[in-house]
């Protein structure tokens, strides 16, 4: 019969911690895009507003008042279960995923882009200036899709603040950079 390690449980509780912190709630604060960080002011306004309602009717609306609002609940159940909520929802997701996905998709991943150019023939003694196409080619491509992400993606928008963190990364140069122009513009559009 094997025994049991009971030196490796305490570590894994250490381990466990040490990352979560003293309380398993801790991680919670940690996150940032965190499901409580982002529906925790809607929790608290939604339980506040149930309690007002529910000490509103215990203890402020007269008796025919209360009548009144046990039907009035009693009507909204009613047109509620005629509704298929989750069926609506689950629509409403996919039409939201699915545009989302069709977007992602649009985009062009350079990978494609460079396997097609490097079936470009070239003529012989020029093979140095074909190389230098084709990096500028892709360094063009990867520049396009950083420019397009970093409105999206807020880890790309911290990395790249501006046009400046993107000319130290060697994307862009200064004269791309002044032909590209102000990102705020709304020319652009």
């Amino acid at each position: 019969m094997a025994k049991l390690d009971l030196k490796a449980g305490r570590s894994r509780r250490a381990q466990e911690q040490e990352i979560l912190g003293e309380s398993r709630t801790v991680i919670i604060t940690r996150w940032t895009s965190s499901i409580w960080k982002l529906l925790w002011l809607d929790l608290l306004m939604y339980i506040f507003s149930y309690m007002l309602i529910s000490v509103i009717y215990r203890y402020g609306l007269p008796q025919g008042a209360q009548y009144y609002f046990e039907n009035l609940a009693r009507f909204c159940l009613t047109k509620l279960s005629g509704l298929p909520l989750t069926f609506l929802l689950g629509f409403y997701v996919s039409l939201v995923v699915n545009r989302w996905w069709n977007q992602y998709t649009s985009l062009p991943w350079p990978d494609t882009i460079a396997n097609f150019l490097c079936a470009v023939k070239v003529k012989d003694g020029e093979e140095e200036k074909a190389r230098l196409t084709r990096r500028t080619i892709i360094r063009y491509c990867v520049l396009s899709y950083v420019l397009s992400l970093r409105r999206v993606s807020i880890l790309l928008r911290k990395k790249y603040l501006c046009i400046q963190d993107i000319i130290r990364t060697g994307l862009v140069t200064q004269a791309e950079a002044a032909r590209i122009g102000d990102e705020d513009s709304t020319k652009q559009h």
